[in-house]
């Protein structure tokens, strides 16, 4: 009997203790009965009411509640809310409020916008107003349209649009377009065009077409064509087949 006392007496002391009806209060439990409270409870439990509730008007929440910050608060979060407004207007949100700005803050703002406006139409974006920018700034424009319409040409890209080339850059893109041409006859690419090349760099097209073959046939690989291979690459090729056979019947 004294030993289960003496247990019950330990597990009674090893709970917790339970919540004080403040404490419940404090915590925002759904049990919470401020009828309970002592007049110091209340007014403790008031102070953390408002001081959550300023913090949550700092963070521009939306359950921050106006009517329970004293008049030295209320300054304090205007101005937060301004400037949070203000941000939002120079970043080009669509959550500016501009009827909550000053005059010189509008001015600003609309200053930002015709940089941000100025910005996208010198990168090319689709969002650029064209109707937004100054005479100045329309050359500025075309200028960046012009070079990346020539750099598209001069990489071969689909968005190059040859109508907008002055004569001296349609001189550059063919030449430039014809290099990459040879290039690619040279390495026996299927995108090669014939048509583009002259008498001399259709030779070294020919002769590049001949060694590739050469190689294949000297090799024993497949697309070996030894109608293209002149009588000293024809008589290397044999001796090389007449070696490879060799070899095999040795293994």
């Amino acid at each position: 009997m004294g030993d289960a006392l003496w247990i019950l007496t330990i597990l009674l002391l090893g709970q917790a203790p339970a919540p004080t009806e403040l404490s419940k209060c404090l915590n925002r439990a759904s049990s919470c009965n401020v009828s309970r409270l002592s007049p110091a409870e209340r007014s403790q439990l008031s102070v953390a009411i408002r001081t959550r509730n300023l913090e949550r008007c700092k963070d521009g929440s939306q359950n921050c509640d106006p009517l329970l910050l004293d008049k030295a608060q209320v300054p304090i979060i205007q101005s937060l809310v301004y400037e949070r407004n203000l941000a939002k207007c120079l970043e080009g949100s669509p959550a500016c409020n501009p009827l909550a700005l000053t005059a010189p803050h509008q001015t600003d703002v609309h200053r930002a916008r015709l940089k941000k406006n100025f910005d996208a139409c010198l990168e090319g974006a689709p969002r650029c107003n064209p109707l937004d920018l100054t005479e100045a700034q329309v050359a500025q424009t075309r200028k960046g349209v012009l070079q990346r319409n020539l750099d598209a040409c001069l990489g071969g890209l689909p968005s190059c649009d040859p109508l907008i080339l002055s004569r001296a850059e349609l001189e550059r893109v063919t030449a430039a377009r014809k290099r990459k041409n040879f290039d690619l006859c040279e390495a026996g690419t299927a995108s090669c065009d014939p048509n583009l090349l002259n008498e001399n760099e259709l030779k070294t097209v020919q002769l590049a077409a001949r060694r590739r073959n050469f190689e294949r046939c000297n090799s024993g690989v497949t697309g070996c064509d030894p109608l293209l291979l002149d009588p000293t690459q024809a008589s290397d090729v044999a001796e090389s087949a007449r070696r490879r056979a060799e070899r095999k019947k040795q293994r």
